[in-house]
């Protein structure tokens, strides 16, 4: 369609759709769709051939449940590119208070991109681009966007939540205020007990180390250590280990905050892996939260 070449990414942990930051993202079953002028049978059977998956026979009821998860992905990822473009852009007070509080934790730029960080003005702003620039039908979107009151008020800071298979589930919103209580939000819908955030097929010895922290698996990820996932505020639970090792992991390791509350879920996370043969607890020097 035009446009500077060398501006569209693929990424490892989101092979499911193509990303342009200077025109958005658009997900791979309607580029090849809108390329090729496929129906949306025509458009899986593609895909399917080239990925070389042998379909079994789909009945127009999979194939339309099929099409409404792809386009509740792809609008998931077109606030996903709002908030990216609203944090880098915006010139509002509180969108210089979230690159300030990101400075403060350390963050470069290329570390904010790399994490897909961004700032979300106010819930309003978000509806009307994804229905008057998009072009969305307004009740897919409140359909498809549901989200706290507090999200886009006391809550800014946008985080995608992408499944393993790198789609967008969803929404994480902290607040950037050190009295600001709960200090996560999170957008209706999430699967959050049914795997781990950041997790993904496991890379190298297959070692998964389990963190509290949403941002500190981010950061060990954009910074090159593989396997990092976090509990994002849930306990772990069964369903969360069978998921991981469904994705490749053999050995856990628990890292979790260095205080009473992080004793206490290492715990209580140990009971849930007493039947996995490798359990490692990692111990961080005193002082270290």
């Amino acid at each position: 369609d035009g446009g500077k070449r060398g501006k569209v990414y693929l990424y490892a942990n989101n092979i499911t759709h193509l990303i342009d930051y200077t025109r958005g993202s658009v997900s791979i079953w309607d580029y090849v769709q809108k390329r090729d002028n496929l129906s949306n049978k025509e458009t899986l059977e593609r895909l399917a051939d080239m990925a070389g998956v042998i379909l079994p026979p789909l009945d127009k009821d999979t194939q339309d449940r099929i099409k409404k998860a792809v386009t509740l992905a792809q609008i998931w990822e077109d606030a996903n590119s709002y908030f990216i473009y609203c944090l880098n852009n915006s010139e509002s007070k509180t969108a210089q208070d979230v690159k300030t509080y990101l400075q403060g934790r350390g963050y470069t730029a290329e570390d904010i991109a790399e994490l897909e960080l961004g700032y979300i003005p106010s819930q309003k702003q978000l509806y009307d681009y994804l229905t008057d620039t998009k072009g969305y039908d307004k009740k897919t979107v409140e359909d498809a966007v549901k989200l706290n009151a507090g999200i886009g008020n006391t809550h800014v800071l946008t985080i995608p939540y992408r499944e393993p298979v790198g789609r967008i589930n969803g929404i994480i919103v902290r607040a950037i205020t050190a009295d600001a209580e709960p200090k996560y939000l999170y957008s209706t819908g999430l699967k959050r007990d049914e795997y781990l955030f950041n997790l993904r097929a496991q890379k190298g010895a297959k070692d998964l180390l389990i963190v509290e922290g949403l941002l500190d698996s981010l950061i060990a990820t954009a910074r090159g250590i593989d396997n990092v996932v976090a509990l994002g505020g849930t306990g772990l639970n069964k369903k969360q280990i069978e998921t991981a090792a469904r994705y490749g992991a053999k050995l856990f390791t628990l890292c979790l905050d260095n205080d009473k509350a992080g004793a206490e879920a290492t715990l209580r996370a140990l009971d849930q892996l007493q039947e996995q043969d490798r359990v490692y607890i990692a111990l961080l020097p005193d002082g270290i939260k």
